[in-house]
């Protein structure tokens, strides 16, 4: 299931995206200060202004706003507006509130033959120059005036580039650091830029941004041509771009290859095989992951990049596949509220959700009851936990169910899907799998009694 993200545009321009934001980040009804608001002419608008204005001569600070592009604070002797009780106290929490606004590609762009730069535009990923005669876009109003200060004014969104560039003529690597798109290796004498201490070793830093790296780029072809533009992430698999020119945030990310998109990628967890059937014929051609199970394929003939990837057999398939269902769900909720969002499957069982807000690529995979989510993830509760302790060291980081008991995990460090999932109580560990059958070593497993439905 692709996953797009959309900018301050109407309904009209995008159809049927405001349902896809709504449930891929939960936010319908969730917090205090509404992401849509309906217009008079009946346009919805993403992160309208708060209706909240300062109003008389003193200098008393009311509290903050976020005046649909950015959050201000307002003063004054009375607030005056719908959403005055909605204020926030401190601008930290009404960035943090706000943040998906906030993070919004600026729609500006410069026109004309001119080389004037008109002011810098954050485009998703991170600030750009808008150069030339003029500035076209609703946030032509909203440019910054250097690059400094639309990246300090970004700085909250996920995957906003670090400050951290190489200084003098060494050729040392220190340390790589988040471009916005990838990570870069900082080369040089020293270190310059407030983000360089939080620079570190290439597997550092992808883990830290496999969210940014993972998520769909927003890049599309327009127009009637067929030239190649390049391929992108649409959040499960890399996929061709073609038109007369490119227009989306990411456009200057298309990798120039499959390979090239692919290897990119290969972080991301569960993609989606790029495998399908052509043809009237109904050849078995194998077993092929579609991102979120496993599906045989048929035809004449195979086309797409992983064709030589395919299983010969759905429990080679289930096997190789078996740790993308069972990985813990990406979905944070927060918030004081008691919206319930469904049953999250963490890594070891399932749990409610409910709160203000959801966050996270699995938001709309959750599971309206506790029988369905552990219905879905009965073998997931005895499979065997692939979690490892590697080094001489004697550091305890919890048990795992090794598919026939709980056992200890020691080490310098734990390697392995599983090592955010260990369970720190061997009694509890103990408790989670008391159904389960000694067989799931070889990944057979029945489904347990306690997690079978009700109606069986």
């Amino acid at each position: 299931m692709s996953k797009q993200t959309i900018g301050r545009r109407t309904c009209d321009s995008r159809r049927g995206m405001i349902w896809k934001l709504l449930f891929a980040f939960g936010l319908l009804l969730a917090a205090s200060v509404p992401l849509l608001a309906q217009t008079e002419a009946g346009e919805y608008v993403a992160c309208p202004a708060q209706d909240a204005e300062g109003e008389g001569p003193c200098d008393l600070f009311l509290g903050y706003r976020w005046n649909g592009e950015v959050c201000e604070g307002i003063s004054g002797c009375t607030c005056v507006g719908a959403d005055c009780g909605d204020l926030f106290s401190t601008l930290e929490e009404c960035q943090s509130k706000n943040c998906r606004c906030l993070c919004e590609p600026q729609d500006a762009e410069g026109a004309g033959l001119c080389e004037i730069i008109l002011g810098w535009a954050w485009n998703g990923r991170g600030c750009e120059a808008i150069v030339g005669c003029e500035c076209l876009g609703e946030d032509c109003d909203q440019l910054f005036s250097s690059p400094g200060e639309c990246l300090a004014a970004h700085e909250t969104c996920p995957c906003a580039p670090q400050d951290a560039q190489g200084v003098g003529a060494c050729e040392a690597i220190l340390g790589y650091a988040w471009d916005g798109s990838q990570c870069n290796a900082v080369v040089g004498c020293s270190c310059t830029g407030a983000d360089c201490d939080e620079i570190g070793t290439l597997a550092e830093c992808l883990a830290e941004h496999r969210k940014c790296i993972c998520r769909a780029q927003d890049a599309f072809g327009e127009g009637p041509c067929d030239l190649f533009l390049g391929y992108r992430w649409n959040g499960e698999s890399c996929e061709s771009v073609s038109g007369c020119s490119c227009v989306g945030a990411d456009c200057a990310a298309l990798s120039p290859t499959l390979a090239a998109c692919q290897a990119l990628h290969e972080p991301c967890p569960c993609r989606a095989q790029d495998a399908a059937g052509e043809g009237p014929c109904d050849l078995f051609l194998g077993y092929r992951w579609n991102g979120e199970s496993c599906e045989s394929i048929s035809g004449c003939s195979c086309v797409g990049s992983d064709c030589g990837n395919l299983f010969s057999t759905l429990a080679k398939c289930e096997q190789t596949n078996g740790g993308c269902v069972c990985r813990a769900q990406d979905a944070v909720v927060s918030g004081p509220c008691d919206q319930f969002f469904g049953y999250r499957w963490n890594g070891v069982e399932c749990v409610a959700e409910s709160g203000c807000q959801c966050i996270g690529g699995d938001c709309d995979e959750l599971s309206p009851t506790l029988a369905e989510c552990q219905s879905e993830h009965a073998k997931c509760v005895c499979r065997a936990q692939d979690a490892t302790g590697v080094g001489p060291c004697d550091q305890f980081f919890g048990y795992r169910w090794d598919g026939a008991m709980c056992v200890a995990v020691n080490g310098c460090s734990c390697v392995g899907p599983d090592c955010g999932n260990l369970i720190q109580d061997l009694n509890v560990c103990e408790s989670v799998h008391a159904d389960c059958d000694p067989c799931c070593g070889c990944q057979k497993c029945p489904v347990p009694k306690a997690f079978l439905p009700d109606r069986f």
